[in-house]
């Protein structure tokens, strides 16, 4: 424990590790974060002791806590609460309790003790890690920042980067006429809920995360759910405190869209899951869960909709109003200071431009992923060979009756779980070029058949009836009652198993459409 004593009723304290898990079960300590939460008038929900002792206890063995705390007069009148990972390599930040699922990081105080408690508090953590900087996300705009350029003796550097915040403010929010035909025409495929029930909500988890880690591979290379299970214990967690709303829409049983917002007072946040499946992107089943949480949570007292920031399109389309909040990173380097300016610079450039940084990052980091996974040899290989050899595909008959004694495989459709069992290492692709051309591929209307063994994807095709392809794209004349087989993808050691896969797969179609006619879309012919 670390400990500024300032006179006999005030001092700053800062605690780490056990010391935190065992103050924050304090009844007392408690209490006093309460009645300070209650007062601060920045405070989100991501402050408040139901949120922050739920992702400390989650996360214990993951991120070690740190805290800390100004008592005065024997009332809290500071609080932050940080954490940082534990057994990290490299240069790790320290982060804001709940970390990626905090949209909202500051400290809590009152207005006239905020300046002194957090530089005081920053300084006391950047003396006891010293080769560590500090990140804060998304600060609430009413946050006092004016100490950042008055103080000048801190010790410390500190960066901010301000970030627009779109906003939908639900006064006398309705839904459009237009809108509101949309959300009729996707009544009538399924059914929506508000989730309220728990044991509800538990059979709903492994279907929302699924989908979750599904698209954010797709389109971040990210798969939080996945690889980290204390993630779905948290969210039970929230729901169980009352701390996240929860809209779904089911076909039959299927969900294809849901939206959990975290809620704070008079706002709500995006940020916990916000899925639909690409499947149905033609009903715009995404966009309408925002259109029927404003609604519900307007009902219901709710001023705001924080959308997060960010690039995404949608978040223009659906915001009344915008705001600005500030990411704060602390440092001690006067190198990295300027790096992060140099970042800002660069930033703001691209939007000069009419570039979107995320967009233009996203095409970055895709290529050096790639290189990363497969090599800069073989990557730079596979561009030649593709420069100079102008591989085309061909439609090829399937033989009616398959290949005899070819039965075994147990095959999936529209498994959307069996394309997050990709292994990079057993493909050509990476597994961010496989998820993303799947999510595309689902939204052009294509059907998914998949094969797996011992955890694995072994085997993928997609299908689709001939009269839904572009025509564009068929350079031979396709029979307009035919299917098309395409986009084969298959693990390393699965090759003597690609022709009983497109036999089953064939079996499949046939009894789906009702057709003999199944073309094979293929570079290779695997029957001559």
């Amino acid at each position: 424990m670390e400990l500024i004593t300032l006179n006999t009723q005030s001092k700053i304290e800062l605690l780490i590790g056990e010391e935190v898990t065992a103050f924050i079960e304090d009844p007392v300590f408690l209490r006093k974060w309460k009645e300070l939460y209650d007062t601060c008038t920045w405070a989100t929900v991501f402050q408040s002791s139901e949120f922050v002792k739920n992702w400390y206890s989650i996360f214990t063995h993951k991120y070690l806590p740190i805290l800390v705390k100004f008592e005065k007069e024997d009332e809290l009148a500071g609080l932050l609460t940080m954490s940082i990972k534990r057994n990290g390599q490299g240069k790790l930040f320290i982060v804001f309790a709940g970390h990626g699922e905090s949209d909202c990081q500051t400290w809590l105080s009152t207005l006239e003790n905020s300046d002194f408690f957090i530089v005081n508090a920053l300084r006391m953590i950047k003396e006891k890690f010293p080769k560590n900087d500090i990140l804060l996300r998304n600060l609430p705009p009413s946050v006092p920042l004016g100490w950042v350029k008055t103080q000048h003796e801190k010790g410390f550097q500190c960066i901010l980067h301000a970030f627009k915040r779109p906003i939908i403010n639900l006064e006398n929010f309705s839904i459009s006429k237009r809108n509101r035909k949309r959300v009729n025409r996707l009544m009538q495929i399924g059914q929506h809920e508000y989730v309220t029930d728990l044991n509800t909500f538990k059979s709903y988890v492994d279907q929302l995360v699924e989908l979750y880690d599904f698209r954010q591979g797709a389109m971040f290379n990210r798969s939080p759910y996945s690889k980290n299970p204390e993630y779905k214990a948290f969210l039970i967690s929230l729901f169980e405190n009352g701390l996240i709303k929860v809209s779904i829409f089911q076909v039959q049983t299927s969900i294809i869209a849901a939206l959990i917002v975290t809620s704070s007072g008079d706002m709500v946040h995006l940020g916990a899951i916000n899925v639909h499946s690409p499947q149905y992107s033609a009903y715009s089943p995404g966009y309408i869960q925002f259109l029927l949480m404003s609604t519900k949570v307007a009902s219901e007292g709710v001023k705001y909709f924080d959308l997060t920031p960010g690039d995404d399109p949608y978040k223009d389309r659906l915001a009344t109003e915008f705001d600005v909040v500030n990411t704060m990173v602390v440092t001690s380097r006067l190198t990295f200071k300027i790096k992060r300016e140099i970042r800002k610079y660069f930033h703001y450039s691209l939007l000069k431009l009419g570039i979107r940084p995320l967009s233009f990052q996203l095409k970055l980091e895709k290529m050096l992923h790639k290189v990363k996974d497969k090599g800069v040899l073989t990557v730079g290989m596979k561009s030649i060979r593709n420069a100079i050899v102008k591989r085309n595909k061909s439609f090829h008959s399937l033989p009616e009756n398959g290949i005899i004694g070819s039965n075994g495989f147990i095959l999936q459709r529209n498994n959307i779980g069996d394309l997050l069992k990709f292994e990079s290492k057993n493909f050509t692709q990476t597994k961010w070029e496989f998820l993303e051309s799947a999510m595309q591929n689902f939204e052009n209307g294509k059907e998914l058949i998949t094969y797996t063994s011992n955890g694995e994807l072994k085997i993928a095709a997609w299908f689709q009836h001939a009269s839904k392809i572009e025509i564009s794209r068929n350079k031979e004349p396709v029979p307009e009652n035919s299917v098309i087989l395409d986009d084969l993808v298959f693990h390393k050691d699965a090759k003597d198993g690609l022709k009983p896969f497109i036999f089953q797969a064939q079996q499949l179609i046939q009894k789906e459409f009702g057709t003999k006619e199944i073309l094979l879309l293929s570079e290779i012919d695997f029957y001559h």
